[in-house]
């Protein structure tokens, strides 16, 4: 009334809402990775982090303990950025293995991991804190794509396909002989992983079993099947009738023993039964057609 000015009520002073510490946190972990890096994880002090982080020594004490807690929790952080949470991951198993490939050869990321390798031996906790709040979380998070987007037998994929998106390229970046990969260049290196492992969509159309088996009992010579998820065998078409028809270790061990055969006509079981077929070149192997893909 009287045009006066409404002015807003002010909070009053005390403990901060779960958001408000939600927020400064990350504050607080976005610049304790850039101090750790600059002054390595020996050296640098709390009164150094928590000037960086603008917040009292006080501040950091109640909320990590000390300064492993706060160095863990700067890793679980970076990690979850990465491998997201469950309730807001919306990736499929290709984008996911591409952000890792993004984030874990990034410039702050390397230099992370050669602070640990560079001090582990006077902190060897360093060396247990990255994995276990890093690479085992990305592992665990490939491992649940791979059993929902794949088959729950694929799982176990999960621990080679992170070691082949790290690989012989994130030993070059620790050695500083090549630079960050463009976001084009982790999706590939992504694909590669993937493809290596028996993991990759392209050219694969999903079928029944049944629909599959009188014809591929029509046609004479040897059909390529995964006993396996990832780890093809060859074997005749009736080894493989069985082996669809029951995908049990009996019969995955009778593939494992046929020789020879053509590689580009692919039937991959899963535990529901069902068959995965991929075509190569020689369409008269298995013709498209006679899938019905």
């Amino acid at each position: 009334m009287g045009g006066q000015p409404v002015v807003p009520a002010l909070r009053k002073r005390g403990r901060p809402t779960a958001a408000e510490r939600r927020a400064r946190e990350s504050e607080i972990l976005a610049t304790a990775l850039g101090v750790f890096l600059r002054s390595g994880y020996g050296a640098s002090t709390l009164d150094e982090l928590a000037a960086a982080a603008q917040v009292t020594k006080r501040t950091l004490y109640a909320y990590y303990g000390d300064k492993s807690g706060l160095f863990t929790a700067m890793v679980r952080e970076l990690a979850a950025e990465v491998s997201l949470d469950a309730s807001r991951d919306r990736d499929t198993l290709e984008t996911l293995a591409a952000r890792i490939v993004s984030r874990v050869h990034s410039d702050e990321l390397v230099a992370l991991h050669q602070l640990v390798i560079g001090e582990s031996r006077r902190f060897p906790e360093l060396a247990l804190i990255l994995h276990s709040n890093g690479d085992a979380r990305h592992i665990a998070r490939l491992a649940e794509h791979i059993r929902a987007e794949r088959s729950a037998r694929a799982e176990y994929l999960a621990e080679p396909l992170f070691s082949l998106l790290l690989g012989e390229r994130h030993r070059r970046r620790l050695l500083g002989i090549d630079a960050a990969p463009s976001d084009a260049q982790a999706a590939a290196h992504a694909h590669a992983a993937i493809a290596q492992l028996g993991l990759g969509l392209t050219g694969l159309r999903r079928v029944r079993a049944c629909d599959l088996l009188p014809r591929l009992d029509s046609h004479a010579g040897t059909a390529l099947v995964h006993g396996q998820v990832g780890h093809p065998v060859v074997a005749s078409g009736d080894a493989a009738a069985r082996a669809m028809r029951e995908p049990d270790d009996r019969a995955l061990g009778e593939l494992k023993r046929v020789p020879g055969g053509p590689e580009d006509a692919i039937a991959r079981h899963d535990e529901e039964k069902h068959v995965e077929v991929g075509l190569g070149v020689r369409a008269d192997v298995l013709p498209r057609r006679q899938v019905g893909v």
